[in-house]
């Protein structure tokens, strides 16, 4: 089998280490993340915030670290009460190459126990997929899709969460995100 050479990561920002920058989302920025013992201070239903693990922003969630290194950043998000939200989305489209193929990936946890989250991946309105986070807490799964970009020269890339908070869970984090040529 031979191994096809990727290209440099396109997603800028993919890993979070520059913070909450370099992508939009329908969800509501939280950057508090002093004492999370008080329910106003924590990051509640509908919000996301980027930090190094989620029990340091939620007094419920598990303690785990991110992807990339054990010490950095990742996207951690407590699922809204309506589904089909965009969870992230770069800022700027992608530019791509007509014709040429693309792996996109990322890494997906579950930081609560109840209802894992599913999240739909689309590039330029396409379903690429949809995977559901590890029902142990802090476990990364790898979740990748191969696309052809066809005439296409720009890529929107979504991801979406698909399933619906009625009380507790579907909360999530994300990391490592990557298209590679």
């Amino acid at each position: 089998l031979v191994t096809p050479a990727w290209s440099a990561n396109l997603i800028i920002n993919g890993d979070f280490e520059a913070g909450n920058t370099g992508f939009i989302t329908d969800y509501t920025y939280n950057g508090n993340h002093s004492t999370q013992t008080s329910p106003d201070l924590r990051v509640g239903g509908g919000e996301y915030t980027v930090w190094t693990n989620p029990s340091l922003v939620h007094n419920l969630w598990a303690d785990y670290t991110d992807h990339t290194s054990g010490t950095g950043n990742m996207l951690i998000v407590n699922a809204a009460f309506e589904s089909d939200l965009t969870v992230w989305q770069p800022a700027v489209d992608v530019v791509v190459t007509p014709g040429a193929n693309y792996r996109f990936s990322y890494w997906l946890a579950n930081c609560y126990t109840a209802n894992p989250a599913s999240v739909a991946s689309t590039i330029n309105g396409t379903p690429m997929g949809t995977a559901t986070a590890p029902t142990n807490t802090g476990d990364w799964l790898l979740v990748s899709y191969d696309w052809n970009a066809g005439a296409a020269s720009t890529a929107t890339i979504k991801l979406v969460e698909t399933t619906t908070n009625t009380a507790a869970g579907a909360d999530l984090t994300i990391d490592d995100i990557s298209l590679l040529e």
